[in-house]
């Protein structure tokens, strides 16, 4: 029997809004909008409504910078790296509008325990 080629939003059904499914951090629903949005998916809206008010504020923030943006829609391929995607450290570091320390967040850093 030949696998049934579901369209992608009966996937994401399946995989996100089941009773199975498995509870995902801010850093998987952010990537998920952003992917959306790259896709033009209206379901761009419904993943960004999953996000806390307060980490919206930082989302919306954070895609004024068109650098920064870009350098998080480059790692969209990289699903491993979202959930530990820590949105809170990019309300105190925009606004300083260094790049250094923006983009630290971007870079893989070793696990010190």
């Amino acid at each position: 029997m030949a696998p049934i080629d579901l369209p992608l939003y009966a996937q994401e059904h399946i995989r996100h809004e089941t009773p199975n499914a498995l509870k995902l951090s801010n850093g998987d629903i952010f990537r998920h909008h952003l992917a959306a949005e790259r896709r033009g998916d209206k379901s761009a809206d419904k993943w960004f409504g999953m996000l806390a008010p307060n980490t919206q504020g930082r989302v919306r923030q954070l895609k004024k910078d068109v650098e920064l943006l870009n350098s998080f829609l480059d790692l969209l391929p990289f699903a491993g790296l979202w959930p530990d995607c820590d949105m809170g450290p990019l309300t105190r570091e925009l606004p300083m509008r260094c790049r250094e320390v923006s983009t630290f967040h971007l870079r893989i850093q070793p696990d010190m325990s």
